[in-house]
């Protein structure tokens, strides 16, 4: 369900102890055209002054540009609750299947050791239940996908995902997240919130004003598209870096929040359309998604699943769990596995009283 993990809404971050220096500076298969629709264009996007952060040396990603990689030596976990596993353990786990996908790679012109090294040849092999050919065709899929978009080019952390700030940005991609913001009908219908330094993007989505009626009439297939892509990549650059800076596989959580929704807000064609994006992300961005909890779910939620099931890739449904945090404290548990209590709002059974969360991104990029 794209909704809680691939749209665009509000992101803030929490001041606090980050020290990176930010030089302001489904079947494997599919290509890009095979599971869009015939409005979608994948030409590369015209070019533009690049955003704050843009540089040129091929071996480095560009987010992680004078930051120290702690994936040999990674931190202590935030706290009991804390269940990432380190990095170098599952590379040394997988050393064997790293390196027969590895070497099949390097074939490809565009692939570079130095910066595709064993964690992103990895995420392909954990994504793809290590199906070596599986595996194999989604990264050299992305490689050719990530060079036509010319997305290695450019940090977008910085970029605030609100509509105005989104619609003023100098990044292709950004002003068609922004017409999907503006048909939201409040400003937190969709928040991304780094609550803290070395955890990993937490997005609350409330479903009863993401108005999909109104993005059925105002959006088309290309800008759900390049809305679903820029709100992907943004996510990606953050957990890859979180995960590069602390060492530990760091992923994204979802809240999806269905309180007053009902059923007349559903639209069948703005389904279809998240779901046509959602399967261009799912290859191209493998392991972001660690679990979308779906709360305050009417009774007739699994007619959602069954409408929703056949636009949204299986291995995304298969991360979706409906939770009831304030009911059941194996529910909230689960929830604490990603975000601690002192930074989850109360009325999912954190300590956190103020809505939205106050954390702005100016305490990072000063």
């Amino acid at each position: 369900m794209p909704g809680g993990s691939l749209l665009v809404g509000r992101w803030t971050f929490r001041q606090g102890k980050f020290k990176a220096s930010v030089s302001m500076t489904s079947s494997s298969e599919a290509s890009l055209t095979s599971v869009s629709t015939s409005t979608v264009s994948t030409a590369a996007p015209r070019e533009t002054a690049p955003v704050r952060g843009h540089h040129e040396d091929p071996d480095t990603w560009l987010w992680m540009k004078d930051t120290k990689s702690r994936i040999e030596h990674p931190i202590a976990h935030v706290d009991e609750h804390d269940k990432r596993p380190p990095v170098k353990a599952l590379i040394l786990k997988h050393r064997h299947e790293i390196d027969q996908l590895r070497a099949r790679l390097e074939g490809d012109p565009l692939f570079n050791p130095r910066k595709h090294d064993d964690l992103w040849v990895m995420r392909f092999l954990f994504s793809h239940r290590f199906h070596q050919d599986n595996a194999f065709n989604a990264a050299q899929s992305t490689l050719a996908f990530r060079e036509e978009h010319n997305l290695d080019h450019w940090d977008i952390r910085h970029i605030e995902v609100q509509a105005h700030a989104l619609l003023e940005a100098d990044y292709p991609f950004a002003h068609a997240a922004s017409k999907m913001y503006e048909c939201y009908d409040t400003e937190d219908t969709m928040i991304y919130y780094i609550p803290n330094t070395q955890r990993g993007v937490v997005g609350f989505l409330h479903l009863a004003t993401r108005n999909q009626h109104r993005m059925a009439a105002e959006l088309n297939d290309q800008d759900y598209f390049e809305a679903h892509l820029f709100s992907t990549e943004w996510k990606f650059q953050w957990l890859d870096y979180l995960t590069r800076s602390t060492g530990l596989l760091t992923k994204y959580l979802s809240i999806a929040d269905c309180q007053g929704v009902n059923r007349g807000m559903m639209n069948k064609e703005s389904k279809r359309q998240d779901g046509a994006a959602a399967k261009i992300m799912e290859d191209k961005y493998p392991q972001l998604l660690g679990t979308m909890v779906v709360v305050n779910a009417p009774i007739w939620v699994n007619v959602v699943f069954a409408v929703i099931k056949p636009f949204v890739p299986k291995r995304l449904l298969e991360k979706i769990n409906v939770l009831k945090p304030l009911k059941k404290e194996r529910d909230l548990l689960a929830l604490q596995e990603y975000v601690g209590l002192e930074d989850l709002p109360t009325k999912y059974g954190g300590r956190l009283q103020e809505w939205p969360p106050p954390y702005q991104n100016s305490c990072f990029f000063s």
